[in-house]
């Protein structure tokens, strides 16, 4: 898929307009990808992976368990080895949960924490899971970087946390989250904070572990998720 696609609202009915309506998904995209030794902006941890856009948010930035869910089918049909998601909630979905069992088989699965400076669960602080980053088979990253001096591999403040290790609700590791230059629309560039930034970082390093491993008949998703998550310390 050179493309894109757009499933928003589809009901199995796509668009190949992924168009980005306010810079997220390209800001992304960049950090996993953007082209090397172009003497153009940065460059991405895999800069010669490739990028299948799939549009799942509406404009106001909300998406539904419909559409995530078939943005992940999509991915899985069409050939996705790293299936990178900067979005999640609080509420648990079964419709999102089958398409990523289905998914787990071929891809990486990689997905943010979430930015509310919530631990996964109540222990003993008001806490909640963010989904899909909490679910044991999807790597859920949070964000490193001290706020505001962005130094040091330390919790950035409003990254969400995991407050108890090995019990299935799991945020594997942290990655850098704050003040992340990349690509914008329109040829332009920003430093942006979040999870969502860190979540590429991962799946940038899970494109290259891919390409080191790339019998998925010898090295199945599962054993590259677990070269990333040993690297955590969370």
């Amino acid at each position: 898929d050179v493309h894109g696609v757009s499933v928003v609202g589809s009901n199995g009915s796509h668009s190949g307009n992924p168009a980005d309506d306010h810079g997220h998904g390209t800001h992304v995209a960049g950090i996993i990808a953007a082209a090397a030794d172009n003497g153009i902006g940065g460059t991405g941890i895999a800069y010669n992976a490739k990028i299948m856009a799939i549009k799942a948010a509406q404009y106001s930035g909300l998406l539904t368990t419909a559409d995530i869910a078939e943005a992940i089918y999509y991915a899985v049909d069409n050939g996705a080895d790293v299936i990178n998601m900067s979005f999640g909630g609080y509420g648990r979905s079964q419709v999102e949960e089958d398409a990523l069992v289905l998914a787990y088989a071929q891809a990486v699965l990689v997905a943010a924490a979430g930015n509310d400076g919530k631990a996964n669960q109540p222990c003993p602080a008001v806490g909640s899971p963010m989904y899909p980053a909490a679910h044991p088979w999807v790597l859920g990253v949070m964000a490193s970087g001290q706020v505001p001096d962005d130094q040091g591999d330390y919790l950035a403040s409003f990254s969400n946390w995991d407050c108890r290790a090995d019990n299935g609700l799991e945020y594997e590791v942290m990655a850098p989250g704050v003040g992340i230059w990349s690509t914008l629309p329109n040829d332009g560039y920003a430093a942006w904070s979040g999870t969502s930034m860190a979540a590429p970082v991962v799946s940038g390093i899970a494109a290259l572990l891919r390409t080191k491993w790339a019998d998925k008949e010898v090295y199945s998703s599962r054993f590259i998720m677990g070269q990333l998550a040993a690297t955590g310390t969370m």
